[in-house]
């Protein structure tokens, strides 16, 4: 049986949805499914009867265990609540285990609506949670149909692929690999939005992380709107005093939660840009859990 041909240069990281795989189609909903396969073959868990395509509901889900050995996640104290972001997935491939990390799933998607691939009446069957998850497992499917020679014409393994993500993948097998960076960096290099890189002694500045409130903000509206691009749902702009001198500016930064009501809050006049979006990003955390609480 042949094996389907690696993608061109120009159809890698091109985005489609679905994703034709032999007669099947990877979606976003059964692609923990497709990972699950995968694992399987490797030998790491028992088969089950459920075909990959078999996942139309949150009922097909794999378990919480089986999720947390296929993920990492972050977890950030936002006014009012905790926010658990994922970080990276790691699955089976003829070559070993391989990791994705956040920066290739966000390059891929590109800040698309998951309202352009999939009804609002099969998303809300979800958490944020396990949409994101999905998203990994997403682009983690993509990536391996891309590399050509790991699934046939019939969407299955090809012999050879299902004899070295066996053999390569098995409980004794090797450390995952690097996260995929050919197009973005990689999981490692990962930094929480709302705080600093770690100094050579791999302490963080704790001045610098409750400093910078603009990642926070992000998250807490990536949390409340999982379907909107947090780019559309939270809009920042910077102004520069003109009077003052250029020794001495002053920077004021107003935020717009254009799906709370196209509420606008505007910060402090401060000395840089990077505080003055803090300042604004305050007020409307203030704004969202304050509204919250009512």
């Amino acid at each position: 049986m042949s094996a389907a041909p690696a993608a061109t240069t120009a159809e890698k990281d091109t985005f489609r949805y679905p994703l034709p795989l032999g007669d099947q189609n990877v979606t976003l909903p059964n692609s923990l499914s497709w990972i699950r396969g995968l694992y399987e073959d490797a030998g790491r868990i028992k088969k089950s009867r459920e075909t990959a395509a078999a996942a139309p509901t949150g009922s097909s889900l794999p378990d919480d265990e089986l999720l947390k050995s296929w993920f990492t996640h972050k977890t950030k104290v936002v006014p009012g609540d905790v926010l658990t972001l994922v970080e990276s997935i790691t699955f089976p491939t003829p070559k070993g285990m391989q990791t994705v990390g956040r920066p290739r799933v966000e390059f891929v998607f590109d800040r698309r609506y998951l309202l352009e691939m999939e009804e609002s009446d099969v998303l809300k069957l979800y958490s944020y949670i396990e949409l994101d998850q999905m998203r990994f497992a997403y682009v983690a499917m993509m990536d391996l149909v891309d590399a050509g020679k790991v699934f046939g014409p019939d969407g299955q393994l090809t012999g050879l692929a299902k004899r070295d993500i066996k053999k390569n993948c098995g409980e004794k097998s090797e450390a995952p690999l690097p996260a995929s960076s050919s197009t973005a960096p990689a999981a490692s290099a990962i930094v929480a939005s709302s705080g600093a890189a770690p100094s050579a002694g791999g302490a963080k500045k704790p001045a610098a992380v409750q400093k910078f409130l603009r990642g926070v903000l992000e998250d807490e509206c990536i949390l409340r709107w999982p379907h909107t691009p947090v780019a559309k749902s939270c809009i920042f702009k910077v102004e520069q005093d003109p009077s003052q001198p250029r020794n001495k500016p002053l920077f004021q930064a107003t935020v717009e939660l254009t799906l709370y009501n196209k509420r606008s809050f505007k910060g402090e006049w401060v000395s840089n840009k990077r505080d003055a979006e803090s300042s604004a990003a305050d007020i409307a955390l203030r704004a969202l859990v304050s509204g919250q609480k009512r």
